[in-house]
C-alpha cells in the first residue's frame, strides 16, 4: 500500500535564480514593441528593468539574508517560495504573507503580475 506521508528524504532545492529566468526569456518567443520585433527582451529598454526586477526576486530565495523568510521545506522535502505551499495553520498563513511584503518591497508593489500572482489559489 502507497503511503502519501511526507518522505524523510533529502531537501529538493530547485528554485529557480536570477540568471536562469533571464536565460529562460530567450527560447525564440516572438515579442513586438511599438511595431518592432525584439530580438533579445532582457536587453530591450522596454522589457530589460521589469526583467531585472524579477530575476532579483529569484535571487532573493537563494540569499542567506532572505531564504529562510520567503522559503520553506514542504511536507513532501521541497524548498519552495511560502505563499507557494499550502498554509495548515494560522502562523503558516500569516508567514506566507509577509513573504510576499518582502517581494513587494523589492520593486514597492510596481510589478504587478509577479510569479506570486494567484499562487495560494494552487496551494
Amino acid at each position: 500500500m502507497h503511503s502519501a506521508a511526507p518522505s524523510p528524504e533529502p531537501v529538493v532545492d530547485e528554485m529557480l535564480n536570477g540568471q536562469a529566468f533571464l536565460d529562460s526569456l530567450d527560447d525564440g518567443r516572438e515579442v513586438w514593441y511599438d511595431g518592432e520585433r525584439i530580438a533579445k527582451v532582457t536587453e530591450h529598454p522596454a522589457y530589460r528593468n521589469a526583467a531585472r526586477s524579477i530575476a532579483a526576486m529569484y535571487d532573493a530565495l537563494h540569499r542567506p539574508e532572505t531564504r529562510d523568510a520567503l522559503t520553506l521545506v514542504d511536507r513532501f522535502g521541497i524548498r519552495t517560495h511560502k505563499f507557494f505551499a499550502p498554509s495548515y495553520s494560522a502562523a503558516e498563513l500569516l508567514a506566507a504573507r509577509d513573504a510576499i511584503a518582502i517581494w513587494q518591497r523589492m520593486n514597492y508593489g510596481w510589478l504587478g503580475r509577479t510569479m506570486d500572482y494567484k499562487a495560494a489559489f494552487m496551494a
